[in-house]
């Protein structure tokens, strides 16, 4: 068992240090709305939703819809208040060592990108419709990258079996951004 020292939590968890991963999971806080993001190491694949707040109530439920979306077997992710009820989400979890953003490089890279292309550091997520950053999202998923042997996330994915299709989206949610 490891204990959160920052916040006195205890809860029953594994640290990454003692296992192999596939998916992660980190929080970044701009206002009152929260943006999740996942990214499947192998592919690149970014998910994500907006979500109200970092209850872990509300973080359950939102792991459980993203497991729908993307056959995920792991989540890494951070130790935080939000994470507290893991044993919910129905699939092994694991954690990061507090301090160590290189255990989990795929996200830190990702938020480098959508900082850098969309939501520069402090943008208030309250005044970003769930559309629009779905459709950031998507954007990026159909970056052809070098490191996918110039493929997209989305075509490895399919590749993979991680996901079956490309998610379409409506004319009416692929909205400008900024």
């Amino acid at each position: 068992m490891i204990t959160d020292v920052g916040t006195g939590n205890a809860w029953h968890s594994v640290s990454i240090s003692e296992v192999r991963w596939k998916g992660y999971l980190t929080l970044f806080l701009h206002s009152k709305i929260v943006g999740h993001l996942t990214v499947v190491p192998a592919t690149h694949l970014l998910t994500g939703k907006l979500i109200a707040n970092k209850k872990p109530s509300v973080m359950v439920t939102s792991m459980k819809s993203i497991q729908k979306k993307v056959a995920v077997t792991t989540w890494t992710m951070d130790n935080g208040i939000e994470n507290q009820q893991h044993e919910q989400f129905g699939i092994p979890t694991y954690f990061c060592t507090p301090g160590s953003p290189w255990q989990k490089p795929h996200v830190e890279s990702s938020i480098g990108l959508i900082r850098r292309w969309f939501l520069p550091k402090g943008t208030d997520l309250a005044k970003v419709p769930d559309a629009t950053f779905q459709s950031m999202l998507h954007t990026m998923n159909h970056k052809y990258r070098k490191s996918l042997g110039y493929r997209s996330a989305y075509e490895v994915s399919i590749g993979c079996a991680i996901i079956e299709k490309v998610p379409r989206l409506s004319r009416s949610k692929a909205i400008a951004f900024r």
